[in-house]
């Protein structure tokens, strides 16, 4: 019991020497930022999604989605635009046809056939603040929507196993 004792003891002062060796963990304060976002900074983050997207597809080089200089705040329509570009160069490569979304289109702002169908197949999330805000889009709303669309191609990207998909197993005998 004494050893036991001793062993709590030196490990309790070990840790504490090495908590005090290190530094402490400053918290970095991290301003929302609403500012409306132009087309140039869409056009930069777009561009490098698809120079993500190519390697990962294995598609060839090139490029679909220009550089933009233009001040011009970015709205819906322009972003839809972007994300059905880039939905274009990666369908060569994509290995599942997605089931269709089931989505109320009484709540959609965006309108017109692409934007409807990127929400079908899962591009765009049916209830985020692209499709049914009405806000002026923010870095935030931006970065969550290329992030969305970025697990999506992924998610359509690849053929998964049937070993580790239970929803392609079929009553098959994990082995």
């Amino acid at each position: 019991m004494r050893i036991l004792q001793i062993s709590l003891l030196a490990a309790a002062l070990a840790v504490t020497s090495i908590a005090q060796d290190v530094a402490p963990i400053r918290k970095r304060v991290v301003a929302p930022d609403t500012s409306p976002v132009t087309v140039a900074e869409a056009h930069a983050v777009f561009r490098k999604a698809e120079s993500l997207i190519r390697p990962l597809l294995k598609l060839p080089a090139g490029e679909v989605i220009p550089v933009s200089a233009s001040a011009e705040l970015l709205d819906r329509e322009k972003l839809v635009d972007l994300i059905a570009k880039l939905r274009e160069v990666a369908r060569p490569e994509l290995k599942i046809t997605p089931y269709p979304a089931v989505y109320d289109k009484a709540r959609l702002t965006i309108k017109g056939p692409v934007a409807e169908s990127l929400v079908r197949d899962g591009f765009i999330a049916d209830v985020c603040p692209l499709a049914t805000g009405k806000q002026p889009l923010s870095p935030r709303v931006v970065g969550d929507t290329v992030g969305y669309f970025m697990a999506r191609v992924c998610d359509l990207g690849h053929v998964p196993s049937h070993l580790w998909s239970p929803y392609l197993q079929n009553e098959m005998k994990m082995p």
